[in-house]
Order: structure tokens, then sequence, then C-alpha cells
């Protein structure tokens, strides 16, 4: 069985924590473990300092699509940002430098999302770390495996969030603790179930969530293989490029092998009725091939294949 994650996250840095590491977007490879320390952690609280710096958590909010976690790190003498980090390829190892997270594991109401847990990672929640509005900064997203196949199980309305995370420079991790309640007040759901189909290739759009804070929506794809696996950009209706703030997908809870892909995005205007969805495969930077590094144009941009046949207009309210 196939699990093909794509993640998009904000520009610049992107941490992909899946259940089991955490990597850099652009530089596949470089992930460290998740819960790869071992040291004692200090105390669970909503801020935690040591050697003179703070790590605290700031908004937070669980919407039913989501979770959202922001990090705030302070301190003196701190040269890089929390998120910031740089590959060498000589030592093949993440360079950090003092106060830059090195690691974190994430427990929901005491267990890990780790992928050694034991249960498989395609049921299992994940999580995305990126940066935050500046450079002390970082947002942490969580969503459960629910719209990954049928019948898989939800997060609870209430989920205890304990994070234990590992500066470069410091010790002891910090241990964070947040008990969040979901607010599904204003939700608007949707199932849609609108195909198109390309060639043997047929996508679906399923199910979509809709609250103030982010967009859920749920795409099935039939025979889809890894080589003509599409990428996705969504518009409203206005023509803004909605963002995709985490995504995954994966064929391993289907039985006939369909693929749900799980799309988070970005919340949209109030008055926003549909959203676009627009397929596109990418081209690979070597002609022909089917895998390695994509092709960038001269603005650094992914070059696009639009495929017109799996354009859909979908209603969103």
């Amino acid at each position: 069985m196939n699990q093909w994650i794509r993640i998009t996250g904000i520009a610049g840095l992107t941490l992909s924590l899946l259940g089991a590491g955490f990597a850099d977007n652009h530089r596949a490879g470089a992930a460290p473990a998740i819960g790869a320390a071992v040291q004692k952690a200090a105390p669970a609280a909503s801020t935690v300092t040591q050697d003179g710096i703070s790590l605290s958590l700031g908004k937070s909010f669980y919407d039913g699509n989501m979770i959202e976690i922001n990090l705030k790190r302070s301190g003196k003498n701190l040269s890089g940002g929390i998120t910031e980090s740089r590959w060498d390829a000589a030592s093949e190892s993440l360079v950090l430098k003092k106060g830059a997270i090195q690691n974190v594991e994430v427990l929901l109401n005491g267990k890990t999302i780790r992928a050694s847990s034991g249960a498989p990672l395609a049921t299992q929640p994940s999580a995305l770390l990126s940066p935050g509005a500046n450079g002390d900064t970082a947002v942490l997203r969580l969503s459960d495996a629910s719209w990954l196949g049928p019948n898989l199980a939800a997060l609870p309305d209430t989920v205890r969030v304990t994070l234990k995370v590992s500066l470069e420079g410091i010790q002891k991790p910090y241990t964070l603790e947040a008990s969040l309640q979901k607010q599904p007040k204003n939700q608007t759901v949707l199932k849609p179930n609108l195909s198109k189909r390309d060639g043997a290739l047929t996508v679906t759009a399923a199910k979509v969530n809709r609250t103030a804070t982010s967009v859920r929506l749920q795409l099935i794809m039939k025979q889809v293989k890894p080589e003509s696996m599409p990428l996705f950009e969504v518009y409203d209706d206005k023509g803004k490029l909605v963002e995709t703030l985490m995504s995954r997908g994966t064929d391993d809870n289907s039985k006939n092998g369909d693929y749900y892909y799980d799309i988070h995005l970005q919340p949209l205007d109030p008055g926003v009725k549909s959203i676009t969805l627009k397929p596109f495969y990418p081209e690979f930077k070597e002609p022909g091939a089917t895998s390695g590094p994509y092709k960038l144009d001269g603005n650094g941009k992914l070059v696009k294949k639009a495929v017109k046949a799996l354009e859909m207009n979908i209603p969103v309210k």
C-alpha cells in the first residue's frame, strides 16, 4: 500500500511532523526524529524558562478541522530564528543555532503521535510546524486522520495537547500543555460529491467543512498512480489563491485502493460562496522523469501543466 504525502506550507521553512519525524519541506531526508531526545523534560506549563530562554504557548484553537497552537520564544543573544536551520551537505546533518527547534514530541490526551506508537501511520494524527509572524514564533497545526478513509475516528471534543520541545543548546526539553475544547459554532458542513475524470483517473470532492478559522476539503481519487498524482491549487470565487495550510493523502485505509486526500485551507472571506479546485502536474527538471526535483521557471516557481478536465467549482456556502 502507498502513502504519498503532499504538504504545502507557508512561505519559508516548513517542518512536517508526520508521526515519525519533522523535515524541511525543501530538503527531503534531513529530518531529525520526533521524540529522539531522551532527556528528562521540564514540568508541563504554558510558559517554561531554561538557561535564560523562555518558550510559551500563544493563541490556540480547535475548530473541528484542526488544532492550531502558536509558540513564542524569548531570550537574549539569540542570533537565529526558532524554525531556522541549514543543511550541511558535507556532514549530512542539520546545523542549528542556539534556541532553534531541534525536536518536537506531540502527545494528544497523553498518547504520542510517533510512528513507533504501534498504530499504522495512516490512522494517526499528523502535525505541521511552520514559521510564525517573526523569527521568534512558530505555528503548530494538528489534524486527525478521520478524512483519510472510511470509518476512521476523529479527535474527541476535548483534547489535551502536550508538546515536548527541544531547543538547540538547551539540555532539557520544554514541556508545554494546553487543554482545548472543540468550537463547533458557525460550521458549514457540505457533501458536494462532485466528480471529474481525466482518462482513468477520477477525482471526487466528497466533503467540505468550513469554519471561521479554516476550511477542510476531502478528495477521493480512483485509479491514481504515483507517477500520475496531480497536485492541487484552490481559488476562491474572486480569483484569489487560497493558501494550503497542511495536507496529506493515502490509500492505506481503503480496501479497494481509493486514494483519500485531506486538505486544510486558510479561512475564506465571509462573502465567498464557492472555491475552484485547479489540479496540475508539475514538470520535472529532467525531461521524461517521473520523480526527482521539479522544474522551476525564471522566478523560482513550479512549471505546471494544468489538468483542465479535473477542474471543478465546489460550493462552500
